[in-house]
């Protein structure tokens, strides 16, 4: 027996490269980023009053459908029907930057038969809204006075003046839109 150590011989040939498999990508899980929704809380005896609440978390669906389900028999409500909101920018729009036709053309679309949209009502703002030209009330009086009695009370920040082909004004000179 030897106790020398083994010389090992270089050897000449290569080792086959050990083929791995290309490593999978594996992407981590998508988790959706879900806010909490702020809660306040108002009852009808008045106990709270737009009291905050414990924040509720959101959460992902567990996969479910949701069923909808429409019983036309069975109503819980009825619809009188469907409109828009005119402020009183949109009312000076209409008739101070489209002509005639632009305006006849709009009003189709919104109050005429399909392909129009068929809206049946409109609803309006009384007094100036965030949208208004200026900054109006119905009852405008000089700051720190009050009017319980309304006898400034006037409309005529909400009307429109038009003149026909006439200079008349007043009701007869609007046209209308005949959409149906």
């Amino acid at each position: 027996m030897s106790t020398a150590p083994a010389k090992q011989e270089a050897s000449t040939k290569k080792a086959p490269k050990a083929t791995k498999a290309p490593a999978k990508a594996t992407k981590p899980a998508v988790q959706p980023i879900m806010p909490s929704v702020d809660v306040w809380l108002s009852t009808a005896d008045r106990r709270l009053k737009l009291s905050p609440q414990d924040a509720v978390a959101m959460k992902a669906r567990d996969g479910t459908t949701a069923d909808i389900t429409i019983d036309a028999e069975v109503a819980y409500q009825s619809m009188t029907g469907f409109g828009a909101a005119m402020t009183d920018a949109s009312a000076w729009l209409l008739r101070h930057r489209l002509n005639p036709r632009q305006r006849h053309a709009l009003m189709r679309e919104l109050y005429g038969p399909p392909p129009g949209l068929d809206f049946n009502m409109m609803r309006l703002t009384i007094g100036a809204s965030d949208f208004s030209r200026h900054f109006y009330t119905l009852d405008d009086i000089p700051f720190g006075e009050t009017d319980p009695d309304l006898k400034h009370f006037n409309v005529a920040e909400n009307l429109l003046a038009p003149r026909d082909g006439a200079g008349r004004s007043g009701p007869r000179a609007h046209s209308r839109c005949e959409c149906r």
